[in-house]
């Protein structure tokens, strides 16, 4: 790093937003600006950033460094305040589960996307045309073999909005829709029983529907959104799971280019299947966000 970064580093931490939404926005940029693993707040500077430091542990807050790792493990800065709160846990993960409130769940500023990608929750009376468009776009069917009339798939996507296992999403760039991103609870979903199901695993079905978002290496950020955002959504999920089919190419290689990795293929009843897994300290400490 040249000497103009470290000046430029130093004075990041001059005049501290007041927030910890705030603070966080300024240190994530810089994250994504610089692409280091730590930040020093300047000892001068920590008194204006205990907002931050505390949120990060006692030894952070003495020593004024931010490690990238832990950093991007909070919460409070991207997800609905709606989320912030977890649900005690006492034997039964399902009844505790985190319930997505109306409208956006998840949202960050992507530098490399040039824009910021959030996620709201899917609606019939919002989505329900784009949805049945996407879904009998060829370049989409082929992969979904969902190309039904839209009758069909309204009652699929209320289905998905009904069923407490199942997180449907749309997927934006600066506001405008561009995918779909079914999220699920994995213990519940058919692919638990063909793994060891954790109760807070969790995984995700994608489509991007407009053409307009593909290419320039944008589908990796993306899939590094939405697993940044389960990961988030309950501090004690550990491991994403999916299920691409086996001879997806494209969606393969695109996973071997973050932290999710191929464990081996097997047979679900309509497809050959390949379960790919995500871990989370791998996530957090091996991914540029």
């Amino acid at each position: 790093m040249t000497h103009n970064s470290d000046s430029e580093l130093a004075s990041a931490f001059q005049n501290a937003p007041g927030s910890l939404v705030a603070q966080a926005k300024r240190v994530d940029a810089f994250f994504q600006r610089f692409g280091v693993d730590s930040l020093q707040v300047p000892e001068e500077n920590r008194e204006d950033w205990i907002p931050l430091l505390s949120c990060l542990g006692v030894s952070v807050l003495r020593s004024g460094r931010i490690d990238r790792a832990l950093f991007y493990q909070l919460r409070e800065p991207w997800l609905s305040p709606a989320l912030w709160p977890v649900t005690p846990y006492a034997g039964l993960a399902q009844s505790a589960r985190a319930v997505l409130p109306d409208g956006v769940v998840y949202e960050r500023h992507v530098a490399a996307l040039g824009g910021t990608l959030s996620l709201r929750c899917a609606s019939v009376t919002e989505d329900g045309e784009r949805f049945w468009r996407w879904q009998n776009e060829p370049r989409v069917s082929r992969v979904w073999e969902y190309a039904w009339p839209r009758k069909q798939l309204d009652d699929y996507l209320r289905e998905r909005l009904d069923d407490p296992h199942s997180m449907p999403l749309i997927a934006c760039l600066d506001e405008h829709p561009f995918g779909y991103v079914e999220a699920y609870w994995a213990q519940e979903d058919r692919l638990g029983d063909y793994y060891d199901a954790q109760p807070w695993d969790a995984g995700f079905h994608l489509l991007v529907g407009e053409a307009w978002f593909l290419g320039r290496g944008r589908a990796i950020h993306l899939i590094n959104g939405i697993s940044h955002f389960l990961f988030l959504l309950d501090p004690r999920t550990g491991c994403l799971v999916g299920e691409p089919r086996a001879d997806n190419a494209v969606l393969l290689r695109y996973l071997s280019q973050t932290a999710w990795y191929k464990e081996r293929e097997f047979d679900f009843p309509h497809k050959r299947a390949a379960l790919v897994k995500c871990d989370r300290l791998a996530f957090f400490h091996t991914t540029r966000l």
